[in-house]
């Protein structure tokens, strides 16, 4: 459990099912434990934000831990997927990208169906382009989210994946104004993940970046899933769950050697 400023956190770390045998890309094949880490968080709507590296770092991309610290961010997570990890780094959409009630990126005004987040703390489904931004940033728009799956509506589940992961996945659902919850799977089924959330009330879910990006902070936890780590790499690290570069590098779980560590991301969602 974890409080600041009007916001409350409470993670569980939840064994999914039994252990299975995973194929890494690689060809690498380990048994793990599929495991979904879980946050509920009870917040203002005032206390959520969704920006980009540009508006906090004036950077194309940073990791996670640096801009939640710069922020001072109680807990924190990846934004949206993105072509690269290095720069010249941009979104994959070509509709308006809204952070923080600010037009970051306006590559073609094509219009998308997309999860639009109010200051208010509704989220609605709602089409966003060129010529309707102006008028919903007028109406109290604070983010928008283009491009992505949105699994749980109503709080039941729409969709679900034909394909199991081995990366992590991560997930951010409302349960209503002033609760939330953010779920990132560990060698769970996305659809899984979905479920989570929906368990612990989520009556919308929208799916985020998955890899190595899905990593989910939280302020002095000091790297909880691993409390035994030998290196100051994995010692430092304030998150909750496994990094995809530390099951293949810095763990060796798919036969890597050497040292990984967190990506680079273009935004993040936190609360503050």
């Amino acid at each position: 459990k974890a409080s600041q400023s009007g916001v409350q956190v409470e993670a569980h770390r939840l064994q999914w099912g039994p252990k299975k045998a995973v194929t890494s890309r690689w060809g690498y094949t380990a048994e793990v434990q599929p495991v979904i880490t879980v946050a509920k968080i009870a917040a203002d709507p005032s206390h959520l934000h969704f920006r980009d590296a540009q508006q906090i770092l004036n950077t194309d991309v940073k990791t996670i831990e640096a801009m939640a610290k710069e922020e001072g961010a109680l807990i924190a997570f990846n934004g949206v997927y993105f072509s690269s990890h290095t720069p010249p780094s941009y979104y994959t959409i070509g509709a308006p990208v809204v952070r923080d009630g600010v037009v970051v990126s306006q590559a073609n005004d094509s219009a998308e169906w997309s999860l639009l987040g109010w200051n208010d703390g509704r989220w609605s489904r709602e089409y966003i382009s060129g010529a309707t931004v102006q008028q919903q940033l007028g109406n109290g728009l604070r983010f928008s989210i283009s491009d992505h799956h949105v699994p749980v509506e109503g709080g039941q589940v729409v969709y679900t994946w034909p394909e199991d992961g081995v990366q992590p996945y991560s997930m951010f659902g409302q349960i209503d104004a002033s609760h939330y919850v953010i779920a990132i799977g560990e060698y769970a089924h996305r659809s899984d993940v979905a479920a989570a959330c929906v368990a612990y009330g989520a009556q919308t879910v929208v799916e985020l970046n998955g890899g190595n990006c899905a990593y989910l902070y939280l302020k002095g936890v000091g790297n909880a899933p691993n409390p035994g780590a030998t290196t100051n790499t994995l010692k430092q690290l304030n998150k909750l769950n496994l990094l995809f570069n530390e099951e293949m590098a810095m763990l060796g779980i798919f036969g890597g050697k050497g040292m990984g560590g967190p990506d680079q991301s273009i935004d993040m969602i936190y609360f503050k």
